[in-house]
């Protein structure tokens, strides 16, 4: 079978099932809306050709050649695609499942709101590829490139990409979910809005990163460097900062809600009206940090330093904080709220008992 017969045969509204096409030069066919199950592509030239609508059902396209090929709106299930070249493919809201593309290059390709569920991009080349607002969905990604990749408002769920390559990639707005981030260098770079939720970011660097409005809720964060970061609303709930290094950052406004930060270095922040409410800071730094209103209700400050800190009217409501440092009467600060911590010892003593109704 030639190009041409190939053509016509998907004109007339074919359908191929277990055909072999591989090593056939196909390049710059058109093969719109097509419908391939079982099908070997295996190192054919496909180079240009157009695919678009196309339905790929266990197909092998294993070292095809598939340079700018227009792939927009395929749907591939269980197909193969290991070595295959797409650099420069348009993929564009493609919907993949469970497709192999290990040490696949798609350098510069588009893949803009395309879906990939349990695919397997284990060595592949993602650099400079477009993947704004794409959902990589429980794919695996260890040792792929996505240096220069555009990640915009994309989401990679449970994403591994610690032996990824992310260098420039640019994150703003991404879901990185329970993703495996540790280790990366992300210093200087803009993750502002990204969703880091329960990620692991254990090491990292994010000296000098912009964060602004950055969610690192429940996320790993122990030994980050994130010292002169700009992370204006940030949010570190139930986060785990033990010993990481935020110094001179600027987290105004920022949420440290039940966060553990045992260790950590906050010398020299911006930290008014942060909320620090039940959050662990035994041994934390605040060393000439600017607490203006930040609230630290019912948080352990045991051993911690706040030493030439300004603290005007920050709200220090039932701390713990033996052996801590304070400046010189505590600088304005505000201590116990009566009222408060009579209803508060009231729900602590009777909490047992709503919950026990509840469950009943």
């Amino acid at each position: 079978m030639d190009k041409a017969e190939l053509e016509r045969r998907v004109r007339e509204g074919e359908l191929f099932d277990g055909e072999d096409l591989g090593g056939l030069d196909l390049s710059g066919a058109d093969l719109r809306g097509a419908c391939f199950a079982n099908t070997s592509f295996r190192s054919a030239n496909l180079a240009g050709a157009t695919l678009r609508e196309a339905t790929l059902t266990a197909c092998d396209f294993a070292n095809a050649a598939l340079e700018g090929a227009k792939l927009r709106h395929t749907v591939a299930l269980r197909s193969r695609f290991t070595m295959a070249r797409l650099d420069r493919a348009d993929l564009g809201a493609a919907t993949w499942s469970d497709c192999d593309l290990t040490a696949a290059s798609l350098a510069g390709a588009e893949l803009v709101l395309a879906t990939l569920t349990k695919a397997c991009l284990d060595e592949a080349t993602l650099a400079q590829a477009d993947l704004e607002r794409a959902s990589l969905l429980e794919c695996t990604l260890k040792g792929a490139d996505l240096s220069g990749a555009n990640l915009r408002r994309a989401a990679l769920f449970r994403a591994d990409l610690a032996s990824a390559r992310l260098v420039g990639a640019r994150l703003q707005a991404a879901v990185l979910t329970e993703a495996n981030l540790a280790g990366h260098v992300f210093a200087g770079a803009d993750l502002s809005m990204a969703q880091l939720i329960d990620a692991n970011v254990e090491g990292c660097d994010f000296e000098r990163a912009r964060l602004v409005q950055t969610n690192f809720k429940g996320a790993n964060l122990r030994r980050a460097r994130m010292a002169g970061a700009e992370a204006t609303n940030a949010q570190f709930v139930k986060a785990r900062l033990d010993e990481a290094d935020l110094r001179a950052a600027r987290l105004f406004q920022a949420l440290f809600v039940e966060a553990s930060a045992a260790g950590a270095r906050f010398d020299e922040c911006d930290l008014a009206q942060s909320i620090w409410h039940r959050a662990q800071c035994a041994g934390a730094v605040f060393r000439g940090s600017d607490l203006t209103y930040a609230d630290f209700s019912n948080a352990i400050l045991d051993g911690a330093d706040l030493s030439g800190a300004t603290m005007l009217r920050a709200r220090l409501h039932r701390v713990k904080d033996a052996g801590a440092i304070y400046p010189l009467l505590r600088a304005g600060a505000l201590g116990d709220d009566a009222d408060l911590a009579e209803a508060e010892l009231w729900w602590e003593r009777h909490k047992t008992v709503w919950k026990g109704d509840s469950d009943a």
